[in-house]
């Protein structure tokens, strides 16, 4: 199974898929080490809006400590009302900024990546 993301204007965009098991979380994990270690900052998380599971935040969490860590930013894209009420019951949308669509997400993170390339 691959999760590889792709990049928008310098900006990696990443899928989180539904039913995190410890094998996808550790993949995730490398590979978010593998972007980091390469310059890619910048990181868009799409969450699967039909199937997300808030056992996932701990998760996000985690991929987030990696990106910041390294100098990076990170934001999360969902448009689904009860997803967002998770995260906002869960304070994480003080911790991510939360976009409705990927290239809302892209836009916020662009100058972010511009800076860093420069």
């Amino acid at each position: 199974m691959s999760f590889g993301g792709i990049s928008i204007d310098r900006v990696t965009v990443t899928a989180l898929p539904a039913g995190l098991d410890a094998t996808t979380q550790r993949q995730l994990t490398e590979r978010f080490k593998q972007y980091v270690a390469r310059g890619c900052l910048a990181h868009a998380v799409a969450l699967d809006d039909d199937t997300f599971d808030p056992q996932s935040l701990a998760f996000l969490i985690r991929l987030s400590c990696i990106v910041c860590d390294a100098g990076g930013t990170i934001c999360l894209v969902t448009a689904r009302a009860e997803t967002m009420g998770v995260l906002a019951a869960t304070r994480m949308d003080r911790l991510f900024p939360i976009f409705a669509d990927v290239d809302a997400a892209v836009a916020s993170l662009l100058p972010f990546a511009r800076k860093l390339s420069a």
